[in-house]
């Protein structure tokens, strides 16, 4: 991917853009969105510290006052629910302290329900960091996150104790969709999934969500693999009676 170079102190004063896409969603749909903003340390990926920053880490803190500020300003527009998604706390190196501040920096003074997206990365359908979760917790649990949405599909549903092993009281949302595969999940592969996961996460903690995005996919694929999403997701749901 193309590489940038910071030779002076970014600003981004007519924000992000993703306040005037959830005003424009919230016109083709009545049912609750989730607002998304790619985190600091992956916005800040692809341009190098260069002249203008010490190191990655300060450039980072840069973009957590305009994340912050993106975030207030979709509260302002009727946001109730935000993720923050951070595939770079897997790829780049550092701590986890520091990528926990990053994020409770950019939710700082922010009114809404706030998720952690955290997964491994997608270059050309294939992951980029350390495919475990276990050695970020439990530094992790100071995040001010009210849910952790995490990659579970592509990795064939490992670790799926943590919420067990770390005693979490936050909501899980379960990534059980592979968006790095061609594979169209059936309904009942989905219903499995769940159900190996609610042996260790109660049911009224659990979100159902896709890994990641489909950006790598295409549109056709996309669509058959949430159809099959919801289709498991009412199978448990009617197995649990809800």
């Amino acid at each position: 991917p193309q590489r940038y170079h910071a030779e002076e102190k970014i600003t981004v004063p007519n924000g992000l853009g993703i306040v005037e896409e959830f005003n424009y969603a919230k016109t083709r749909t009545s049912t609750p969105l989730k607002a998304t903003c790619p985190g600091p340390l992956t916005i800040s990926m692809h341009i190098r510290p260069a002249n203008a920053y010490k190191d990655r880490l300060e450039m980072a803190w840069e973009f957590a006052q305009v994340i912050n500020a993106e975030l207030k300003a979709l509260e302002a527009s009727g946001a109730e629910f935000m993720q923050i998604d951070e595939p770079s706390f897997a790829i780049i190196p550092g701590s986890v302290r520091d990528w926990v501040e990053l994020y409770n920096a950019c939710i700082d003074g922010v009114n809404a329900k706030h998720a952690l997206h955290i997964c491994f990365g997608n270059l050309g359908s294939r992951p980029r960091g350390k495919r475990r979760y276990d050695w970020m917790f439990p530094e992790l649990l100071n995040a001010k996150a009210d849910q952790f949405v995490l990659e579970y599909a592509n990795r064939e549903m490992k670790e799926p104790d943590l919420w067990k092993r770390f005693d979490i009281d936050r909501e899980l949302g379960a990534g059980v969709i592979d968006v790095k595969s061609f594979y169209i999940e059936t309904p009942e592969d989905v219903a499995e999934r769940i159900r190996e996961l609610l042996e260790y996460t109660p049911a009224e903690k659990m979100f159902i969500n896709p890994d990641c995005g489909f950006f790598q996919l295409p549109r056709w694929v996309s669509r058959l693999k949430l159809e099959a999403m919801v289709a498991g997701t009412n199978i448990v749901r009617r197995e649990l009676g809800a």
